[in-house]
């Protein structure tokens, strides 16, 4: 049994995959607290064992946690700013886009990220860009264009810009915003934890929306194409993914983070080599030359500007384990 008083003192359990209580424990005992062992104390559970029963127990205990409540509450507006740019402001964006936008046209405009995040690093935070990895994200995007225009950039002089391309781009406008505002999150708070709280953010700033193409008539087929495809983007485009990106913006910083788009066009082009068998060739070699060059300068540590290395200083990390 955990005192829940004592809990709120380290901020709950840390953000471990393993050993969290081992962890908490030894947080505490830092703290003057004691434990006590009971040889002859027996535990009744007041729930089930099964997956679900056990699910609710894990979530009821989270949701108790007084601390992040109130850390939650007193934070709201940027819990909902995340849950607005990030969750429903890109995603929703980016998928009315893709009905009417090339493929191409989204990679050019996507690639454009890794610039407005420190772009926007310096009008929302002062933070500065280093010549380093200012350079560092000009020769990876000449990789990135490359590989998009097979090697041949006169070709993206023929791209036609219409009114999806400007849906595109606002939507890399609102993933560059996110990114920037979500070095904010509280260190007491573990991503899961603040993850959620977004989503449900995003949830309301959404359903509007959601209830106007309903009444206008428009609905998902329920198929098992449409189906599996919710079940992915939910499971892998936006609960992995944001965990994944929420960790690394909290580790390295908002700008070397954004430098992870420009990989898109090589996993995708390994995806391509392993499942359909298309040929590795030319421009792809090139690109990815570029890209991991590009890649490597920005990433180096040391000389970090405000935005990068440095801006560790200001990011949101978790609690240390």
């Amino acid at each position: 049994a955990w005192l829940s008083s004592a809990l709120d003192e380290i901020g709950g359990f840390p953000p471990t995959l393993v050993s969290e209580e081992t962890i908490a424990a030894a947080m505490l005992l830092e703290r003057g607290h004691r434990i006590a062992y009971v040889a002859e104390a027996t535990v009744r559970h007041s729930h089930g064992t099964a997956l679900f029963a056990d699910f609710r127990r894990q979530y009821d205990t989270g949701y108790t946690r007084r601390a992040f409540r109130r850390l939650l509450l007193a934070r709201w507006r940027l819990v909902l700013a995340c849950g607005a740019f990030g969750m429903a402001g890109y995603n929703a964006l980016a998928y009315m886009a893709l009905q009417t936008v090339p493929a191409i046209n989204v990679s050019v405009i996507n690639s454009a990220i890794p610039a407005l995040i420190p772009l926007f690093a310096l009008l929302l935070a002062g933070d500065r860009l280093n010549v380093r990895q200012g350079a560092g994200i000009l020769v990876s995007m000449v990789g990135v264009l490359w590989i998009v225009a097979r090697g041949d950039p006169a070709s993206l002089l023929d791209l036609s810009i219409g009114a999806g391309d400007l849906w595109v781009l606002a939507s890399v406008v609102n993933w560059a915003i996110y990114t920037v505002i979500l070095r904010l999150r509280p260190v007491e708070i573990d991503t899961m934890t603040f993850l959620v709280a977004c989503i449900l953010a995003a949830l309301i700033v959404l359903t509007p929306f959601w209830l106007w193409e309903v009444g206008s008539g428009r609905s998902m087929a329920l198929t098992a194409q449409t189906l599996g495809s919710v079940v992915y983007v939910a499971l892998f485009a936006s609960i992995a993914s944001f965990l994944c990106w929420s960790r690394s913006v909290a580790l390295i910083g908002a700008t070397r983070t954004g430098m992870a788009i420009h990989l898109i066009p090589l996993l995708v082009g390994a995806a391509g080599m392993a499942f359909l068998d298309e040929p590795v060739r030319p421009f792809h070699l090139i690109g990815a030359a570029f890209i991991a060059t590009g890649l490597y300068v920005t990433m180096r540590v040391g000389g970090g500007g405000a935005s990068g290395q440095g801006a560790d200083r200001a990011t949101a990390r978790p609690p240390r384990s």
